[in-house]
């Protein structure tokens, strides 16, 4: 039994390594689909999901009813994502981590001329910095494009009320949290920061927590 889970183990990494051996990072691609602000499909069917960002989350559907309501500016993001790469052709470059817990390549996606797709949509406030180690190579410049567009309040910039309150952020993880938030007590005295608002956690670069959810 365990010769087999080892053979099924050693098959699918040689499979994973395949498939990254297939990318090059200065091959371009054809984007067939896009499937909301922060996510794409190539012509070959594999799904890329952008590093260092997070748009709104579109209608989700499953045989053609609605599973999950989006989120305001969901679909504008995505509309703004399909202005950009739509059947085009675009340049994948990756970081440490190649592929998220659902099986996507992640990266960060460029088209032929160097405009950084992942930047755009920040810059447009259409999505917000997520930084998750170790794929962090650009998360400076996308905190940059980030803060600029809080500064225009552009899109969800724009419609984010101020809320205030004493919101717990975590240096380690860069999420923030309400105070009664599970995750927010648990986090260790020494990563512990204190924001008075979320635009203050957001313009330091922490991003929201998906339980909490401390954004309204």
């Amino acid at each position: 039994m365990k010769k087999s889970i080892s053979i099924f183990f050693l098959a699918l990494l040689y499979m994973l390594c395949l498939c990254d051996s297939s990318f090059s990072q200065g091959k371009l691609y054809h984007v067939k689909w896009v499937d909301d602000g922060d996510t794409i499909v190539l012509s070959d069917g594999r799904r890329i999901r952008y590093i260092g960002i997070n748009a709104p989350e579109t209608d989700h559907f499953k045989n053609g009813n609605k599973t999950q309501r989006g989120e305001r500016f969901g679909q504008h993001a995505k509309k703004y994502n399909e202005k950009l790469v739509h059947l085009k052709k675009v340049r994948l470059e990756f970081d440490h981590e190649k592929y998220d817990r659902y099986g996507r390549l992640l990266a960060y996606v460029f088209l032929k001329d160097n405009s950084f797709i992942n930047e755009k949509i920040v810059q447009a406030g259409l999505a917000y910095c997520l930084s998750i180690k170790p794929n962090l190579h650009y998360s400076s410049r996308l905190l940059k494009a980030q803060r600029g567009a809080i500064a225009q309040r552009k899109n969800i910039w724009k419609k984010l009320e101020n809320k205030k309150g004493a919101f717990v952020g975590n240096q380690k993880s860069m999420r923030f949290h309400l105070p009664s938030c599970q995750f927010g007590k648990k986090t260790a005295q020494k990563n512990r920061v204190a924001f008075k608002t979320v635009y203050d956690a957001f313009y330091m670069g922490f991003a929201p927590c998906m339980k909490c959810r401390p954004n309204p």
